[in-house]
């Protein structure tokens, strides 16, 4: 088990590759703050670390965050009750997939404009933000396929802002049988995701 300090990360990842496994990562529990430190942070062109099976939670800032050009595998793990779940920013480019990200303040998944990856099989629940929120005016490919996205706050599955401009799939976004939306509710999906979002079910 490794424990944050107080405002503080659990885990930091430099332009290293190392496996974490089976592992604890827990914050002190506080209040989420807009730009908290996330409680794995993980950063470098040459980053491509293995995080597999770990749990990861009560961070103020985002529970996983890749950045600077970082990659690597999030896999079958629980992040839940940070500040948000998941973020990708600054050229990431990581495979997140069969994860549980759920009972964050903010939304489940964040893919900012330069930020990408691929987002495979994961359950994405109960978050108070939205599920899955992606920045418009896209600069990195990203894949969001086969994800559960579901009973979460605002909607499912968002682009933002919507604006007037380029959409996100414009830029390199495929979206691949996702299920989104409250059991009963159907699909809760916002913005104008264009000819390259397949099949996406209720």
């Amino acid at each position: 088990q490794l424990c944050a300090e107080a405002n503080g990360r659990s885990l930091s990842v430099l332009d290293s590759s190392p496996v974490v496994e089976d592992c604890e990562l827990t914050g002190k529990g506080c209040k989420p703050v807009c730009g908290a430190p996330p409680g794995v942070q993980v950063r470098g062109a040459t980053s491509r670390p293995v995080i597999r099976g770990c749990r990861i939670t009560g961070h103020c800032g985002a529970g996983v965050a890749f950045g600077t050009g970082a990659g690597g595998l999030l896999a079958n793990s629980e992040v839940s009750r940070c500040g948000c779940g998941v973020w990708l920013d600054g050229g990431a480019d990581p495979l997140i997939w069969r994860n549980t990200i759920a009972v964050h303040t903010g939304a489940g998944l964040v893919v900012r404009a330069d930020g990408g990856g691929w987002i495979v099989g994961n359950t994405v629940l109960q978050n108070g933000a939205g599920g899955v929120l992606v920045e418009s005016l896209r600069r990195s490919w990203t894949v969001i396929a086969q994800n559960r996205i579901w009973k979460n706050a605002g909607v499912d599955l968002r682009q933002s802002p919507s604006a007037a401009g380029k959409s996100a799939t414009d830029f390199g976004m495929l979206l691949l049988g996702n299920s989104a939306g409250s059991e009963g509710e159907g699909s809760s999906l916002s913005a104008n995701w264009p000819r390259r979002c397949v099949r996406t079910a209720a």
